[in-house]
């Protein structure tokens, strides 16, 4: 008798941890709506003028009432109403390839392809450079964040005995480079690839770690439930290393989300819920909120992962905001998960 794979993979999982399941009964993908793991969704029709106007969204950052947009070809400042208040340049003709929000300083950093480091004020007004083609010659940056009032600059090397090397400096912000820590990937209990993707620097508590979404789409429960059964969460480095985690984890939830593979069957966005140990399905949440129809992906849009966006334009908004143009600027959608 030939037994569905769907049900091989329940039995295999439930004899590591039971509970989380993504399949019904009769083989079929359970679609959840996002209403049960978040109360509230926030929607910020973002504001579109001859001065505010771009195509697709890279990146989104937020602290409090002030919104970070990082677009294919500019970077933009709105509150939470959507109203534009100023875009932010760094040198014509170089876009901006990462930026982080030091929230207690009310300064936006940005990193720009020249491999410059850009200080402003949330207003626009300019700060500092710091050039990190000088300080850091023959690395490649993976990322960078503000923490503990410092900078954390991710990169990657080829060491002389030709091995690529992930380390994270947390440098000061004058340029000054004052510890420098060995990102090592957190034990999977399996065989797995070095990390080729972009990382984003987190913070759990007071822990800062590197999120990557380097599971597939067939391992990513398999090794959160490994990370959970080892205790290996709140993500601890040894001394003198951080820890490369394929989750970002806020305590309750742990949280993945891959869009990179041209492969639609590739990609996934998956949420483990510690305290229920559900794991929610792969492919999306159904928008039942503002009907824009299903989330495929989510950011955090901030260090702590406290809160997550999702953004939509064109037809996908048209039954929330029928009068807004199919030209518009994305409305951004902002919610926090339950019980946080």
């Amino acid at each position: 008798m030939k037994v569905p794979l769907y049900l091989l993979f329940c039995a295999v999982v439930s004899c590591v941890r039971p509970g989380p399941k993504y399949y019904a009964a009769d083989g079929v993908e359970i679609v959840n709506g996002l209403s049960e793991i978040s109360s509230e969704v926030v929607a910020v029709p973002l504001e579109t003028s001859d001065f505010c106007r771009f195509g697709e969204v890279r990146q989104v950052k937020c602290d409090g009432r002030d919104i970070f947009v990082r677009s294919e070809n500019g970077m933009y400042h709105f509150d939470r109403t959507g109203a534009f208040g100023n875009s932010l340049s760094t040198a014509a003709g170089h876009p901006v390839c990462d930026f982080a929000l030091n929230p207690g300083r009310k300064q936006v950093i940005v990193l720009n392809s020249l491999r410059q480091l850009h200080g402003f004020t949330y207003g626009g007004q300019a700060l500092f450079r710091i050039d990190l083609g000088t300080d850091m010659p023959g690395q490649t940056i993976l990322g960078i964040a503000c923490h503990d009032d410092s900078l954390w600059i991710a990169t990657e090397r080829l060491t002389p005995d030709h091995h690529f090397e992930k380390r994270v400096a947390r440098m000061d912000f004058s340029g000054q480079i004052e510890e420098v820590y060995k990102l090592t990937e957190a034990s999977l209990g399996r065989f797995s690839l070095p990390c080729s993707h972009s990382l984003e620097l987190s913070v759990e508590g007071n822990t800062l770690y590197a999120y990557t979404p380097f599971s597939s789409k067939e391992t990513i429960l398999p090794d959160t439930l490994h990370l959970l059964s080892g205790n290996l969460l709140p993500p601890a480095g040894a001394p003198g290393t951080l820890q490369l985690m394929p989750v970002r984890s806020n305590g309750r939830f742990l949280f993945a989300s891959y869009r990179e593979n041209v492969s639609e069957q590739e990609n996934y966005l998956f949420l483990y819920d510690r305290e229920k140990e559900k794991a929610y399905p792969l492919h999306g949440f159904k928008d039942d909120f503002y009907q824009t129809g299903l989330v495929t992906s989510l950011q955090a849009v901030d260090m702590h992962s406290h809160e997550y966006g999702y953004w939509k334009s064109g037809k996908e908004v048209a039954r929330a905001f029928p009068g807004r143009s199919e030209t518009a600027n994305p409305v951004l959608f902002l919610f926090k998960l339950r019980n946080l």
